[in-house]
């Protein structure tokens, strides 16, 4: 004869506990995704020209902002011979929309649905020509800017363990308490 049978087991207690405390834990780590910040930092911001060359080794997600005029640049190649940067204009994706502009430098979230700005590469610069394959020629000296975009690990590590330790204990304490009522 089967255990559950023999005994009213769901109507003991200690059974009733674990039906309370089940859903409990089930909605926290439902909602952890929601209540969990990632971050990200500007790892490198400087007006070298130069350092374009690593983020195209990388194969960073590169935004080129000219004045108010904010687009992609696809396939970059950069030409050491002549100083130049050329590639292909394409228009940003919606996911790469949500963080052109860093007023400050630390403490900068992000949402996961919104995008990955931890890929990204940013290019200010002056002038931009057209060349006769309509692609996009940009000299190293126009550049006035180049941020770099790094995920912060230290900070989204932290996030992560508050979260989850935090939400563990508060089961624990509501759970202590739906005890104590049950008794």
């Amino acid at each position: 004869m089967p255990f559950f049978k023999q005994t009213n087991f769901w109507f003991e207690p200690k059974s009733l506990r674990l039906l309370f405390v089940l859903p409990l834990w089930l909605m926290l780590f439902e909602g952890c995704q929601s209540a969990i910040f990632n971050y990200y930092k500007v790892a490198a911001s400087t007006s070298d020209g130069e350092q374009v060359e690593g983020a195209i080794a990388r194969e960073k997600y590169i935004i080129v902002h000219n004045h108010s005029d904010v687009w992609h640049l696809k396939n970059p190649e950069i030409d050491k011979s002549t100083g130049e940067i050329t590639g292909i204009r394409t228009e940003l994706p919606s996911n790469h929309l949500f963080y052109l502009k860093v007023e400050a430098r630390k403490n900068l979230k992000y949402n996961l649905n919104e995008g990955h700005p931890e890929n990204e590469v940013h290019i200010y610069l002056t002038e931009y020509a057209i060349d006769d394959r309509n692609n996009v020629v940009i000299p190293l000296q126009s550049i006035n800017r180049l941020d770099v975009y790094d995920k912060s690990i230290g900070k989204n590590i932290l996030s992560y363990f508050v979260v989850y330790v935090g939400g563990y204990f508060t089961i624990l304490i509501v759970a202590s308490l739906f005890a104590l009522l049950l008794y």
